[in-house]
This record gives structure tokens, sequence and C-alpha cells, in this order.
């Protein structure tokens, strides 16, 4: 079954029956266009998908991410995290990085 994180429609079925939803949403490389439709977009669409069978959700993100960055890739990481983990109950964050 054909899935596309951009397309929140496409989720659903997929996430029937499941009691938890692992979100490893990124994209390195695309246009600003393309990281906000895959990585911001992508992971609210995740977000209510999971929320809807009753999943929860293990989102995980980067250390850096910085909502008001100029470099894409940390935007809408930055941006993903907000959408998912305060939209709504059920999720876990998870950040990797250098310690």
């Amino acid at each position: 079954m054909p899935v596309d994180i951009t397309r929140g429609e496409t989720l659903a079925q997929v996430f029937e029956n499941a009691d938890a939803v692992v979100s490893l949403v990124g994209i390195l490389h695309g246009s600003p266009a393309q990281s906000e439709a895959t990585q911001w977009k992508g992971v609210e669409n995740a977000t209510q998908a999971a929320a809807a069978v009753g999943a929860k959700l293990v989102h995980i993100s980067i250390i850096g991410a910085e909502p008001h960055s100029k470099i894409p890739y940390s935007r809408t990481k930055a941006l993903s995290d907000e959408a998912g983990l305060f939209s709504l109950p059920n999720q876990m964050p998870l950040s990797f990085g250098r310690v």
C-alpha cells in the first residue's frame, strides 16, 4: 500500500490497529517547501493519524532544532517537534546528538 507522509489520508489505514507509531521523518536535501511538506506538515499528519487510531507516537528529532533557523532542515525539524509534541497527548519525544 503506497504511503505518503505529505498526504495524511494515506496514513490512517496503515496505522490502524497500531499501539505505537515511530516517526523518523527527515530529509537532508530538497527545497524549503519540500522540507516543510515532509518534516513539518508530514509529522503533523502522522500525529493526527496516530491519534485517530489511539496509537502513541514516538517522534525522533535532532539536537539543535531551531524554529527561527535559516537552515530549512533545522527549522522544519523544530516546527515538527512543536507539531508532534504539543498538539496531542500520548507522544514521546526523542532527540539524538552529541552529549
